[in-house]
């Protein structure tokens, strides 16, 4: 399942945050976010997963980062 790392983007982009500064409020190095901003993005782990989507207002969510998709995109076998 693909993930959606232009949400991540995206939001950069709405705040006008450079990776940088994303980088210092999450903890992690800039180069680790510009890999979560790419077409194939590492799984950052469920705590900094949860941090991202704190720190972004829920904007980008854990199951953003998972490649889920959204609930209203979401589903049943039976729908």
């Amino acid at each position: 399942m693909p993930r959606r790392p232009r949400k991540l983007s995206d939001w950069f982009a709405r705040k006008h945050m450079t990776k940088t500064a994303f980088a210092e409020l999450v903890g992690v190095s800039p180069s680790y976010v510009s890999q979560l901003t790419r077409d194939s993005p590492p799984w950052p782990g469920r705590e900094l997963a949860v941090r991202i989507g704190v720190i972004t207002n829920g904007y980008v969510t854990p199951n953003d980062l998972a490649g889920y998709p959204p609930r209203d995109e979401a589903r049943s076998p039976g729908d």
